[in-house]
């Protein structure tokens, strides 16, 4: 018996040691690769797919292992789980939250069942029950809430923290007497905290497509398929990829499968996020690095103190004397300072120094601009290079070649002359500034703040100056990003209209919709149509006889005639002034 009992436990025993090596096997740290960016970036991946008591889900943990993968290479430290239960969907959360420090980039990917209840929105773990709509507090108390993920990721002072809930955002449980368990529409809306981005796969009471057609060999779905392509772009932030990333899933899903899955998107990131950078910022090690800029316009050069600068520089050169890098930026000082005596004297002698000393250097034009506003007779000799030919000697040589050209010189302009000249620029390098008509408004200002927005110094103003002249016809192609309207996409650095398909129409808001057919309404026997298109049924006339009015009217009373007694005696006036009444004969005067 004790020997039956000891096999008894070694088996019972080796069967928990398996259980407990197969749970942890469903979860996975996946460290990152391409470690480089400033910040730190930890991602929780879930792919729920094989639920006990609902409807299971295919293609979730191929999605999730997707993403893990591409999150892997932009540097992101991954925590992947697949088809967690309620205790391992705590504990994997937990272990996620205690990663995740602040100034961190904090990325969750769920794919799943979620469903919402009373405004918050809950995460289902795969050995969750087939709940009926009496069971709202054990829907609570055995999923994992959105909103107090949301808070805890808050509390931890990430930088950016970015949820993408690729699930069917209709409702899983079943529906009895018209009444569910949560809301009809799955998962709802949600009000981010500051630093947060929440992309739902689809909008409320839409499923999340996983194949297009029976012909759709993809083994992702249509949400994570077009989001793995986008994540590959360098340079793409988060906010533009959402809007590329829903344009593409909804023209897909309506034009193949003749369904809708919008995606959903809600914004409180306070600045910007990319997958791939497309430059990461360097770490300077040295205050000469930090006070040296290479390509510092004019302006900055002119409000520099160099003679702090110098010391700093050359004390880098002792200290790093096989460091040819701070020997460059020595040299690049010296021309700053000889920059700044030309540009601030008012003597023609300090400018010609300059170009004297650098032929080809860096504030050549603003010198001669500064030259030439100062002694006017100095512009030609500048503009007119010695040893080249021009174009009249050159085809009596038979030289066709075109040589170097000259220096192009700003000479001075009207106000309304350099506006048009800046707005025309502005347009070239692509940030438009609508018609050039030298008239400086509201368009043309927007347009220098986008060009601002795309160059690594700032602008001393927005109105247009030489300085802001010279620096737009030194940018060679396009410089502002091509902004196409709803209506078109970007196509070969061009904006197309966009294409639906067949049976289809595009809307203004670029959308493209199935029309209702026309149906002409007739109206039945004794009907008419109003002018909505409504039939109805005129009513009758019904005649109706009043009697006539008679026109003879009653004949009027004869009012008795008054008696003699009742008529008042006449007044007599006396000479005395006495009134009275008396009954006197009438006299012609009218006197008694």
């Amino acid at each position: 018996m004790a020997s039956v009992l000891r096999l008894f436990l070694l088996s019972l025993a080796s069967f928990c040691v398996a259980f407990s090596g197969a749970q942890a096997s469903k979860v996975d740290i996946i460290p990152a690769h391409n470690i480089g960016y400033d910040a730190q970036r930890i991602a929780l991946v879930i792919g729920n797919s094989n639920y006990e008591h609902i409807t299971d889900l295919d293609n979730t943990l191929n999605d999730a292992r997707a993403i893990a993968s591409a999150l892997q290479s932009t540097g992101f430290k991954v925590i992947k789980a697949e088809d967690m239960t309620r205790r391992d969907m705590i504990d994997v959360t937990e272990q996620f939250l205690a990663e995740v420090k602040p100034g961190a980039e904090a990325l969750i990917y769920y794919a799943g069942h979620g469903v919402e209840l009373a405004g918050e929105n809950y995460l289902l773990p795969t050995d969750i029950r087939k709940l009926n709509p009496s069971q709202q507090r054990t829907l609570r108390a055995e999923s994992l809430s959105l909103n107090t993920l949301l808070e805890d990721l808050r509390v931890r002072k990430a930088r950016v923290n970015l949820v993408l809930l690729d699930a069917c955002r209709d409702n899983p449980f079943p529906t009895e007497n018209t009444r569910s368990l949560g809301g009809a529409a799955g998962l709802g809306r949600v009000d981010p905290p500051h630093g947060t981005v929440v992309v739902y796969a689809a909008a409320a009471g839409e499923k999340a497509l996983d194949k297009l057609s029976d012909a759709d060999k993809s083994p992702n779905g249509l949400f994570t398929r077009h989001l793995l392509d986008l994540m590959k772009e360098p340079g793409l932030e988060i906010r533009p990829l959402v809007q590329d990333l829903k344009e593409r899933v909804y023209n897909d899903a309506l034009s193949v499968s003749l369904r809708t899955q919008r995606p959903s998107y809600y914004d409180g990131l306070i600045g910007k996020f990319y997958f791939r950078p497309k430059a990461p910022e360097l770490t300077l090690r040295h205050p000469c690095d930090v006070l040296v800029d290479p390509k510092a316009p004019a302006s900055a050069v002119l409000a520099n103190d160099y003679a702090a600068v110098m010391p700093v520089c050359q004390r880098a050169i002792a200290e790093f004397p096989e460091n040819e890098r701070f020997r460059d930026l020595l040299t690049v000082v010296e021309e700053q300072l000889a920059a700044q005596a030309a540009l601030s004297s008012a003597k023609p002698a300090d400018a010609r120094a300059y170009l004297d000393r650098y032929e080809e250097g860096q504030y050549k034009n603003d010198v001669r601009v500064h030259l030439a506003s100062i002694d006017p007779n100095a512009v030609k000799p500048v503009i007119q290079q010695e040893n080249v030919p021009t174009g009249d000697s050159r085809a009596a040589n038979g030289d066709n070649d075109k040589g170097p050209e000259p220096e192009e010189i700003v000479p001075i302009l009207s106000k309304r002359q350099l506006a048009l000249q800046v707005q025309t620029e502005l347009n070239r390098i692509g940030c438009s500034a609508g018609h050039p008509d030298g008239v400086w408004g509201q368009n043309s200002r927007k347009a220098v703040r986008a060009y601002v927005r795309h160059i690594p110094q700032g602008l001393a103003s927005l109105e247009p100056n030489r300085e802001l002249l010279l620096k737009l016809r030194r940018e060679k192609g396009r410089i502002c990003p091509l902004v196409c309207s709803a209506t078109q996409v970007r196509k070969g650095g061009k904006c197309v209209a966009k294409v639906c398909a067949a049976g289809l129409k595009l809307s203004s808001k670029g959308k493209c919709y199935r029309p209702k057919k026309n149906v002409v309404r007739t109206c039945a026997a004794g009907q008419k149509k109003n002018s909505k298109g409504v039939c109805y049924t005129p009513r009758k006339k019904v005649s109706s006889t009043r009697p006539a009015k008679s026109t003879t009217r009653p004949a009027k009373s004869t009012r008795p005639a008054k008696s003699a007694a009742s008529t008042k005696p006449k007044k007599s006036k006396r000479l005395d002034g006495y009134t009275g009444w008396s009954k006197c004969p009438a006299l012609a005067n009218g006197w008694c």
